[in-house]
């Protein structure tokens, strides 16, 4: 392999809801190389895509001259793309120009969506006089959007405050199938951008081990391109892409891809890829933990009927406080399908026990009136272990807000949206994601009655439309 640097690596940021590490090359640029920054998403989804990325990682290091890599955060957390983006490129004070090729490119790694900050509006440009910043707003006035359409707006502000304000050479690889939304946005602007996506179900063994020359081929092909150019009116960039079946290619297309990434090329990035070590998760929950760690908090706030009460004794008090818990394990399990098909997205508590503001119907919170204290104190328990309990885990991560926050819920069948000011949010905390999806699945399908069933926690809701698609089905079609 070419021992030349092509690239100058400045330094590796890694970010989910924050900048979690920042590494810094301690070696001096070559002449005639690149300045290349690199902004890694580390969030919770990132989990899925650790080999894409240790491969990422080495080759951009072999091109950068071979800087020792320094170990990968834990992937945890949201996605805060426009934090990054803004940590990393200063704000200028005047609308730049023409492209100013002495600032770093600026590559992002990222398999999901800017979902972090409550943004509300941001500049997106410069106005006509070039010295006053053009902010556009996130919900336009006069105008109600649909999650979707929340969605690709948010990205769109995101990188055009990138582009056209701060006036970045941004590239962007999308990893795996989530990152759909984002690439749309990208493909509209002076951005290049790579995709990575997973091989074919059907792929055989040729086309695994022809996974790490297609994954350098996309990757080497975004980082030494020259910088993309605004497309013209209905135009997009061209994307490029690895191949679901990459030994199945045409022999011209072979050649070139094997000219762009040599043999000996493909042998040093996974040796280099094999040392890219990444935190390991804590120890994934089990259901069974999982459900006995919620028994815990549920026994502390008393939320159990007595177990010990002969069956043919239990009256109907007994048999209301069952029915009670239950939906309430069923509301905590919906907000959680929420909060996966919203890419980890932490959610307000106030969403389930708010007063004006929660999706549960008002006959249901007159009937049961303490309802949403316990609610609230259910959610905050289960973001902590209780000491002295070893069967007590953290199952929920939590978000603090500031006194004035806005943040809003938007669903498709809530007739507005609904806004918040200041309220915690919740999530699944990283050791437990794998087995909430497990969970929420079985719930979806009415598999499990540790829960009340879906449709008849709905029916209690605002969003009481039977027909309406769970949470992951909607996260599937959209994607």
């Amino acid at each position: 392999m070419n021992g030349t640097p092509e690239l100058h690596l400045v330094k590796i940021v890694f970010f989910a809801d924050g900048i979690q590490k920042t590494w810094e090359n301690p070696n001096p640029p070559k002449r005639n190389t690149r300045h290349l920054i690199v902004a890694v998403d580390t969030s919770g989804s990132m989990h899925a895509h650790t080999d894409e990325l240790r491969v990422a990682l080495s080759l951009i290091s072999a091109l950068g001259g071979k800087p020792a890599i320094p170990q990968v955060p834990q992937p945890d957390g949201r996605t805060d793309l426009l934090g990054a983006l803004q940590e990393l490129i200063p704000a200028p004070m005047e609308k730049i120009v023409a492209a100013d090729d002495t600032r770093p490119q600026v590559l992002v790694l990222t398999d999901g969506l800017d979902n972090f900050q409550n943004l509300v509006s941001l500049a997106t440009g410069w106005e006509a006089d070039g010295t006053t910043p053009s902010v556009r707003a996130m919900q336009p006035e006069g105008m109600a959007l649909t999650n979707q359409e929340y969605i690709e707006r948010r990205q769109e502000l995101v990188l055009e405050h990138a582009t056209e304000y701060l006036g970045a050479f941004v590239s962007v690889i999308g990893i795996g199938t989530q990152v759909s939304e984002l690439l749309k946005v990208a493909q509209k602007l002076p951005i290049t951008v790579g995709v990575l996506e997973p091989l074919a179900a059907d792929a055989d063994d040729a086309d695994r081990a022809e996974r790490t020359r297609d994954l350098c081929d996309v990757i080497k092909s975004v980082v030494t391109k020259p910088r993309a150019s605004r497309p013209a009116s209905g135009k997009k960039n061209e994307v490029t892409r690895t191949r679901p079946r990459p030994a199945k290619r045409e022999p011209a297309e072979r050649q070139a891809v094997e000219a762009s990434v040599p043999a000996e090329m493909v042998a040093a990035v996974n040796e280099g890829a094999a040392g890219v070590v990444i935190s390991s998760a804590p120890d994934p929950i089990t259901a069974a933990e999982w459900k006995t760690a919620f028994g815990v908090a549920e026994a502390r706030l008393d939320l159990v009927p007595d177990a010990g009460v002969p069956a043919d004794q239990r009256d109907a008090q007994w048999t209301d406080k069952e029915w009670a818990l239950k939906f309430t394990r069923a509301a905590l399990l919906w907000l959680v399908s929420e909060s996966q098909a919203r890419n980890g997205e932490c959610l307000a508590g106030a969403v389930l026990g708010g007063g004006q503001t929660s999706i549960i119907k008002p006959e249901f919170k007159t009937k049961y009136p303490g309802w949403k204290s316990t609610t609230n104190k259910l959610l905050s328990a289960l973001k902590g272990s209780h000491a002295g309990d070893d069967r007590s885990k953290p199952l929920l991560r939590a978000e603090a807000a500031k006194k004035d926050e806005e943040w809003t819920f938007e669903h498709p069948d809530l007739g507005k949206a609904l806004k918040y000011k200041g309220v915690v949010r919740y999530a699944v905390a990283a050791s437990a994601t794998e087995v909430a999806t497990a969970l929420c699945a079985e719930w979806a399908n009415g598999a499990d009655d540790w829960a009340l069933a879906r449709d008849e926690f709905l029916k209690h809701t605002l969003l009481a439309d039977e027909n309406a698609e769970p949470a992951a089905k909607r996260a599937k079609t959209a994607a």
